[in-house]
């Protein structure tokens, strides 16, 4: 049976710019065996509101926590991640790229707990600082800080010590050549 994975972009980067992240992610995923799905919600948000709104609810939801701002992006999220959905898959891997896209990527992470089995994996430079939050109020299976591709391949083959994973110190890759390039395709 093949393991199937969610790949989540979340909303509030650039939407003029692709993921590359969740590209490279996305291709650890597929190298190990896994079929992998991207998700880009970020353009996704773009694209259903204006251009205007788009910012507004950056700005709104990240600075003031407004109200009617959150309900929108709650009905986004279930409408963009139906239970249906999200109960096809193994695995979910979330990434955050800034501390600007980490109160969205929580809703996400979430709403992912409480709807799916899947083994919930967040990371990126914008949930370093939260890691031991996100695990211990049990919103993510695991977090990896750091460089987190060869993290990933070992969490995928179950070593969850490996540095970088849920704690555990992270180490530099030294090696950069041996990386996969990012895998546009699951877009």
């Amino acid at each position: 049976m093949t393991t199937k994975t969610l790949v989540i972009n979340p909303p509030f980067l650039e939407p003029h710019r692709p993921p590359i992240s969740c590209a490279i992610i996305g291709e650890v995923a597929r190298l190990q065996g896994h079929e992998v799905t991207a998700l880009d919600l970020n353009i996704k948000l773009f694209n259903q509101v204006k251009h205007t709104k788009f910012i507004e609810l950056q700005n709104n939801y990240l600075f003031n926590h407004n109200d009617e701002c959150e309900r929108i992006l709650t009905e986004f999220i279930s409408q963009s991640l139906s239970i249906d959905f999200i109960k096809k898959f193994d695995w979910v891997l979330v990434s955050c790229f800034s501390d600007q896209g980490y109160p969205l990527t929580e809703m996400i992470l979430r709403y992912c707990k409480n709807n799916s089995s899947a083994k919930i994996v967040v990371g990126g430079p914008g949930i370093t600082s939260k890691s031991d939050y996100l695990v211990q109020n049990k919103f993510v299976d695991y977090c990896i800080c750091g460089e987190g591709e060869i993290a990933l391949k070992e969490l995928f083959q179950g070593n969850d010590q490996y540095p970088g994973i849920n704690g555990v110190p992270p180490i530099q890759i030294e090696d950069i050549e041996n990386l996969p390039l990012p895998n546009y395709d699951f877009f």
